[in-house]
């Protein structure tokens, strides 16, 4: 699997790095959302997002990207942080059957 990370979530965070990561930091400024809705669906990339737009286009779309959406809104850094590295192993797991995966503070849900 190889994903996409939206410019909205931490950039240098060890969970993220390596050839299996590309950031949309790192293609500038001037990538919109649909920018990188259309990167990852031409690439087979999954998007990791904390932005509620592309948990609708999900749903309109197909074929979709696949998508993590992290709704935890105001959680502190340290503990956003410690979420996804607790919870990776499971949403690498669901994103095998799964086309979106929401990540709460509390719960992971995942949709067909």
């Amino acid at each position: 699997m190889s994903y996409l990370v939206d410019a909205k979530l931490p950039y240098r965070w060890d969970v993220w790095q390596g050839s299996d990561f590309l950031h949309a930091y790192d293609f500038g400024d001037d990538l919109s959302d649909r920018g990188i809705w259309s990167y990852a669906q031409q690439n087979h990339l999954i998007i990791v997002t904390k932005d509620s737009d592309f948990s609708d286009w999900v749903l309109l779309s197909e074929p979709p990207p696949k998508m993590v959406h992290f709704r935890v809104d105001n959680l502190r850094l340290r503990d956003f942080k410690l979420l996804v590295k607790q919870c990776w192993p499971v949403l690498r797991a669901k994103l095998e059957h799964h086309r979106l995966v929401i990540v709460f503070p509390d719960r992971i849900e995942s949709m067909s």
